[in-house]
């Protein structure tokens, strides 16, 4: 049996062999360690995952986390050959946490941000309103991806990467910010509280509040007009999982969808 430094090293060479982030990478090695270091280091079992996932819940960690954490365990002992009988923890739908925010809010946001925030903070905002990026995908963009009217947008969580395009609105905000700097996901949250406190939210309210907040706004309200499911669905560039096979065979240009969008997008008219 492999010491658990080279169990480590074989995790860290399957995520890398799939195209996995350095990030992502890092915060896998975070948690086999951890639970590596809890066992004493001895060669894992499946009742080790039990026994550590239930110190976990017992020191009062969500349910979301009690899963990443399974999930990452999960592929720590595969690379020695140990399969876990069950599956992740259950989550609780009334313990999830889905903050939202409304067109009032969003109104306020682009409207503040025009006069207090700096070009960083209003490109993020733009790129976020407008195509609901997540904050791993904002901090992804590079100079050479924003190539005239369209931006390379690398979606995460397996989703589609593809150029879109960048509407009149907010071309002059996308333009401003060079996008040299490269961000981490920790600044970019604190880029998330800069802006709230600087368009004059109070950051006790809005606590539970992120970029996925943003997100939500969109897909909501583009959920409430009379575009198809797939139109939003190649626009915000998830893969198409429906059941039915007219998502899949239906294709119309990027541009064309886009295009669509941008006549009824909820916030773009806000810039």
């Amino acid at each position: 049996m492999p010491a658990n430094r080279k169990i480590l090293e074989r995790l860290e060479q399957k995520l890398s062999a799939r195209g996995c982030s350095l990030l992502t990478i890092s915060s896998y090695l975070c948690v086999g360690k951890k639970f590596l270091s809890d066992i004493k280091n001895k060669t894992p079992t499946t009742d080790d995952v039990d026994k550590y996932i239930s110190k976990l819940r017992k020191a009062g960690q969500k349910d979301n986390s009690l899963r990443f954490n399974h999930y990452v365990i999960s592929r720590l002992l595969k690379t020695i050959g140990v399969e876990l009988d069950e599956g992740p923890p259950k989550i609780k739908e009334e313990s999830v946490n889905r903050p939202i925010f409304t067109i009032e809010e969003v109104k306020k946001l682009v409207k503040n941000s025009k006069t207090d925030c700096d070009s960083q903070q209003k490109a993020f905002l733009a790129a976020a309103t407008t195509w609901g990026l997540r904050r791993a995908e904002i901090v992804s963009i590079k100079p050479e991806d924003i190539k005239g009217d369209t931006i390379l947008i690398r979606t995460k969580k397996s989703g589609l990467t593809r150029e879109t395009l960048i509407p009149d609105e907010i071309k002059g905000y996308i333009a401003k910010y060079k996008w040299k700097d490269r961000v981490s996901l920790s600044r970019a949250t604190t880029i998330f509280w800069q802006i709230l406190y600087l368009c004059k939210f109070d950051l006790k309210k809005y606590n539970r509040y992120g970029w996925h907040s943003i997100r939500r706004f969109l897909v909501t309200g583009l959920m409430q007009t009379e575009l198809k499911e797939f139109q939003i669905q190649n626009f915000l560039r998830w893969k198409v999982s429906g059941t039915s096979m007219l998502y899949r065979y239906t294709h119309i240009p990027p541009a064309d969808i886009d295009k669509e969008i941008y006549e009824v997008h909820p916030a773009l008219g806000l810039w």
